[in-house]
């Protein structure tokens, strides 16, 4: 697995945004209880036990900011990139930085770094 870790100053339920084209994604992880789909877009499908993260996250702009074959988690007061299926090495672990501080400034609600 490629995954950054980035702290993030609210605190979330577990929520993913799993790429829809991926064979596999660290979304997958998640307890069964914690994975059901609640609504997809035609990049990303949104899974949480908690119904209004989901919806919260399905409804905001991170899907469309988020590049196509990257997973997002958010769990407790962290927010994770998958970038699995990129190569691991200093340009693009950079570019991972700079896109989970974009994620970072667009969560729902506030809950910036």
């Amino acid at each position: 697995w490629h995954a950054l870790l980035w702290p993030i100053d609210r605190e979330w339920p577990v929520v993913g945004l799993r790429p829809a084209t991926a064979a596999d994604s660290l979304v997958d992880l998640l307890p069964d209880a914690a994975r059901p789909p609640r609504s997809a877009t035609p990049r990303f499908v949104v899974h949480s036990g908690d119904r209004r993260a989901a919806a919260a996250v399905g409804a905001s702009s991170l899907g469309g900011l988020l590049p196509p074959d990257v997973g997002l988690l958010l769990i407790g007061k962290h927010l994770v990139l998958d970038f699995s299926g990129r190569p691991f090495d200093g340009i693009e672990f950079n570019r991972m930085i700079a896109v989970a501080e974009q994620m970072v400034a667009h969560l729902p609600g506030g809950g910036g770094n």
